[in-house]
């Protein structure tokens, strides 16, 4: 069945996205929960939410959590036969790492110092059968580059670029 114009024909955003996925929940530190965009966050945990649909300790304050994200660019491929085209996608991957307001720079240097090796200038996925491989590249990190929930949250975001290789 051939695709209409419009369906999309990159396949690995599926792939890309699974194995950054598996990546960050093995880098980051147990107790923070993680989440990516419009999916909720995970139902074995057991905490309140703010309006701002953020995790809350306890005591109402609010929950250490990271939010990621994949952001893909253009496809790009050399010149060759169908099927035989080395082609690429550029994209970056934000880990937004967020903490209370005023609670120090402590634990978001030591969650920012335990993730960011895990990210730099990695093989993330690699089969060299069908010509794929999912790299990255040297991670950078901006503190307070979001406001979420006017002022109850600190934000440190690590920005790491990436390419995936695939023929087409």
């Amino acid at each position: 069945m051939m695709a209409s114009p419009s369906a999309p024909v990159f396949a690995g955003v599926e792939l890309i996205e699974r194995e950054l996925k598996e990546r960050l929940a093995t880098a980051a530190i147990p107790g923070w929960p993680i989440r990516w965009p419009n999916e909720p966050w995970s139902a074995h945990l057991l905490f309140s939410l703010s309006e701002g649909n953020l995790p809350l300790n306890p005591d109402g304050t609010p929950m250490p959590c990271i939010e990621a994200q994949v952001i893909l660019g253009a496809d790009i491929a050399y010149i060759a036969p169908e099927g035989n085209r080395l082609a690429y996608r550029i994209g970056i991957m934000r880990i937004h790492l967020l903490v209370g307001q005023n609670t120090g720079r402590h634990v978001l240097n030591w969650m920012t110092d335990t993730i960011w090796p895990y990210f730099k200038r990695k093989t993330i996925f690699a089969d060299p059968t069908v010509w794929q491989r999912l790299t990255t590249m040297d991670p950078r990190v901006d503190d307070n580059v979001a406001g979420t929930e006017d002022g109850d949250r600190y934000v440190r975001t690590i920005t790491v670029p990436l390419e995936f290789y695939y023929r087409n």
